[in-house]
């Protein structure tokens, strides 16, 4: 239950009428248990394509380290963490990065791990060393609440120098927002596809790839 409004679906109280509340939903092969409070897509046929499209976006090699910001469960991170090096998840929900941790065992991802705090927070605390096991990225994946970016995210995004940065996005007018803000950066968008993860509303779902101008 929640009696406000917000830009991020997140319950002041919970209640399961049947069961014992958690769901389990597999996804490109991984499994995912998820609570009312901890992030999953509702379309999980189109959520698949939305995640091969982040997948294929990042360009990926094999031996990088990614961190994704906004992670949720672990759904991205697990993802990118079957194909590379090391992924390491960021979210400020403790529902979430409980599952998300859950989901990493459950899954058998050993060298995926997961931090609990607010993006902007995080990597603040990663920049000036007060909090150990600061990543170097080769891909940052972005996978914000409709509200999109604050402004010091992308800043801090940017400065960890990446070779490439994904976005996914539920907000198509905060991420042309964002962007503007990446691209005064330094960074601009090579590719941007939409998904229809709710079909007969308005809403979509939006997957860019995002490359350093030199």
């Amino acid at each position: 239950m929640n009696r406000a409004r917000a830009h991020v679906a997140f319950a002041e109280s919970e209640r399961a009428l049947v069961g014992d509340g958690v769901i389990v939903e597999k996804l490109l092969g991984l499994e995912f248990e998820v609570v009312g409070n901890a992030f999953l897509q509702t379309n999980s046929a189109q959520a698949e394509r939305l995640y091969e499209g982040a997948l294929a976006a990042a360009a990926l090699r094999g031996d990088e380290c990614v961190l994704d910001l906004y992670c949720g469960a672990g759904t991205l991170t697990l993802l990118f963490a079957r194909a590379v090096a090391r992924a390491i998840g960021v979210e400020s929900v403790p529902e979430s990065i409980e599952r998300a941790r859950r989901n990493a065992t459950r899954n058998g991802c050993a060298h995926a791990s997961f931090e609990l705090g607010d993006a902007r927070a995080v990597l603040r605390e990663w920049a000036r060393g007060e909090r150990a096991g600061a990543p170097r990225p080769d891909v940052v994946v972005v996978d914000p609440p409709r509200a999109g970016l604050h402004p010091r995210v992308v800043a801090r995004v940017a400065e960890l120098g990446p070779s490439r940065i994904v976005y996914v996005s539920c907000n198509p007018a905060t991420l042309a927002r964002d962007l503007k803000d990446f691209a005064a950066l330094g960074w601009r968008p090579a590719e941007v596809t939409p998904y229809d993860m709710f079909p007969h509303t308005p809403h979509i779902e939006c997957v860019a790839s995002l490359r350093r101008v030199s």
